[in-house]
């Protein structure tokens, strides 16, 4: 048996395994853009075995089932992700773009309030609020996030959008109040 300080080092023979299960995958589905089928007969094994596996093998599994068009077992397998390892910020955004682009926004927007919630200073986060609330035409929420985007990246478009977005809306007061809310 190996000592228990090997296995917490994640160098124990099943996660070394694991670990290069994933690298091959990786490199010869995403880098080497082979074929997705030979990566889901490499994960499937590790993936069926009940053991908590790495967050970044669920996701590339996901990737995977996505590109196989399985985008219910994709679903699964990332909700399952995100009950193991939550508010992990690859997993949401996984979760969020495959709702996205199923044209399911309420579920979308769940997930995307919840990792502003936990990455509200990530650039990936806001540009992508800011985008999925200026495609669904919420001109005040678009406008308060691009202010927040201009903040972050010190972006001239950014304030004059959110400016304009304000002053359509008629809501100039809002911006004053979301300025002294920060």
């Amino acid at each position: 048996t190996l000592p228990l300080v090997i296995k917490s080092y994640g160098l124990d023979y099943e996660t070394l395994l694991t670990k290069l299960a994933y690298l091959e995958t990786s490199s010869l589905c995403i880098e080497l853009n082979e074929d997705h089928k030979i990566g889901l007969e490499i994960l499937a094994p590790f993936i069926n075995s009940k053991q908590n596996l790495d967050p970044r093998i669920y996701e590339l599994y996901s990737h995977l089932l996505v590109r196989d068009k399985k985008h219910d077992e994709s679903k699964k397998i990332l909700i399952q992700a995100n009950n193991l390892y939550p508010h992990t910020a690859y997993i949401l955004t996984s979760l969020f773009n495959l709702h996205k682009n199923e044209k399911d926004k309420t579920v979308a927007e769940k997930y995307l309030l919840e990792l502003f919630k936990y990455y509200p200073y990530d650039l990936d986060v806001i540009s992508k609020a800011l985008g999925f609330y200026q495609e669904n035409d919420n001109h005040l929420t678009s406008a308060n996030i691009a202010y927040l985007y201009g903040l972050r990246t010190h972006s001239k478009q950014a304030f004059q959008q959110a400016l304009s977005n304000f002053l359509s809306q008629n809501q100039l007061k809002s911006l004053f109040a979301f300025k002294n809310l920060l």
